[in-house]
């Protein structure tokens, strides 16, 4: 028997600031996780500063942010990076195959 990491493991991971490591959902992770979405950034890592704060938790894919549909993970960060500094924005999320939002603000 050989053993291998899980996809989501093994997969390349997208830092986001300092307290956050995204993942982009691909059908091997939607399996493993099984997940409703079959695109998006999955929370690989999340401090437990940025749950408190936040909400979300890891596992939770962030499938949308305000008006935009996010793809992957890169796409995810490049955003929340760009929003950085703004009035807030709207995050929206799956989680247990329901779709969720927090609102955040930096």
């Amino acid at each position: 028997i050989v053993t291998k990491d899980l996809p989501s493991v093994s997969a390349a991971k997208v830092p986001v600031f300092k307290d956050l490591e995204l993942v982009t959902v691909t059908p091997a992770i939607r399996a493993e996780r099984r997940l409703g979405t079959d695109r998006g950034a999955l929370i690989f890592r999340i401090s437990d500063v940025a749950t408190r704060q936040t909400g979300l938790q890891p596992g939770d894919v962030i499938v949308g942010i305000n008006n935009t549909r996010i793809a992957d993970a890169a796409e995810a960060g490049q955003v929340i990076e760009r929003l950085r500094g703004s009035n807030g924005f709207r995050l929206f999320f799956e989680r247990g195959r329901r779709i969720l939002f927090t609102d955040l603000y930096f």
